[in-house]
């Protein structure tokens, strides 16, 4: 298994260099200046931006400059922002606590719900549950949801209000009150509106992926065997169908998890969140290169170490699975 995991590890690095190759050179070619923001800036001239331009050798053909960040990235060294002057890789690492936070809690709540429900969904097939659970997870996929996240504003910040103090009944965006930032219950208050908006797609997702592996499941020879053999219909279906209908389930989430550090970006843009996916999109507004550079390298090897854990996770799951 070591000797697997340092080759895939190994393997990944030509295909991170790659990314980065491509992304660089299509940050290049999008139009408008890396000093875009001081051409708004009355007090400098045009003759200045040239200046700067040149100094900082925006002029460069692409693949030069991409030399030059390869060389800074390779010794740790990102650039720095060109919007706040401060290191890009610590503008990133500031908001991952944030978005780790969000898509922890909401990744949880979604795995609590959609497992027994997609469960229970396939063992009681064509019931009145399953009807319930198939169209409101149609639903789930079909909304929009931007439009999700300004409707339950309207609804629980403008239209609702709280008994006790009078104010809204949820807060409509940041992750606490101004003066309360250690009273766990008040981040809590504010988590509540952006994790049911970002799970709502999720758990629409996750419970039609596994009610339809486990009804695949249900039909076959072994789970058949097993209930002949007078086994219990709780150890049949969590111990027996689950873990073999979770193996697609697992590839799903491995896939899924590193994107949701940079595809939180509708939530967290439409309750202010400060997380990467609110920095991304300030960023590309910004046209600050430097830093969506970082984030989305963080992403791709996210995404490389999401899927060899994913990889492993299968020998856990099935004893069948071996990478010796």
């Amino acid at each position: 298994m070591t000797r697997y995991v340092l080759r895939r590890l190994a393997e990944s690095l030509p295909l991170l260099l790659a990314v980065s190759v491509l992304v660089f050179a299509l940050l290049q070619a999008s139009p408008g200046s890396p000093l875009a923001q001081l051409e708004r800036d009355p007090t400098i001239t045009q003759a200045d931006i040239e200046r700067l331009m040149e100094e900082r050798g925006y002029n460069d053909p692409w693949f030069v400059q991409y030399g030059r960040w390869l060389g800074g990235a390779l010794k740790g060294d990102f650039g720095a922002s060109l919007q706040t002057g401060r290191p890009a890789t610590t503008e990133v690492l500031t908001r991952v606590p944030n978005t780790l936070v969000l898509v922890g809690v909401a990744f949880i709540v979604t795995l609590l719900i959609a497992i027994p429900v997609g469960v229970l969904s396939a063992v009681r097939q064509y019931s009145a549950f399953d009807h319930i659970v198939t169209t409101l997870t149609f639903m789930g996929q079909s909304v929009p949801i931007f439009w999700l996240g300004l409707l339950l504003i309207m609804v629980f910040y403008l239209g609702l209000s709280n008994p006790f103090t009078g104010g809204p009944l949820f807060p409509a965006g940041g992750m606490y009150t101004l003066g309360r930032e250690d009273v766990l219950s008040n981040r809590i208050w504010h988590l509540v509106l952006p994790v049911v908006m970002l799970t709502s797609t999720w758990v629409a997702w996750y419970t039609r992926f596994l009610r339809a592996s486990m009804l695949d499941v249900l039909g076959l020879d072994y789970v058949r065997t097993a209930r002949a053999k007078g086994a219990a219909e709780r150890i049949v279906i969590f111990r027996h169908a689950l873990r073999n209908a979770s193996m697609p389930l697992i590839t799903l989430i491995g896939l899924d998890l590193p994107m949701l550090f940079s595809g939180a970006l509708f939530t967290e843009t439409i309750f202010s969140w400060p997380g990467m996916g609110r920095l991304f999109y300030q960023s590309a507004l910004r046209r600050d290169y430097t830093v969506l550079m970082v984030i989305i390298m963080l992403t791709s090897a996210l995404i490389v170490i999401a899927n060899l854990l994913a990889d492993v996770a299968y020998a856990a799951v099935d004893p069948r699975i071996t990478y010796d």
